[in-house]
């Protein structure tokens, strides 16, 4: 197999390798605590969070909201 070949066919693999992100959660509200500090001005977010809630109403929930990043 010739060197560039084998260099794109890496190439390829390393791109369209699914990312995995580890999930904290020490509240357990089902939401990572990492999305909770960067949208909650570095807090977790409060036991009463609801993550199925759509406070903004735009037909996304606010763990949908978390899982799309």
């Amino acid at each position: 197999m010739n060197l560039r070949l084998l260099t794109t066919a890496a190439s390829l693999c390393l791109f369209l390798t699914p990312k995995a992100h580890a999930i904290l959660d020490v509240n357990g509200n089902g939401l990572s605590d990492l999305w909770e500090k960067q949208y909650n001005n570095q807090q977790l977010l409060p036991p009463e969070f609801d993550p199925q809630a759509d406070p903004d109403h735009d037909g996304w929930t606010n763990a949908e909201e978390a899982a799309a990043g």
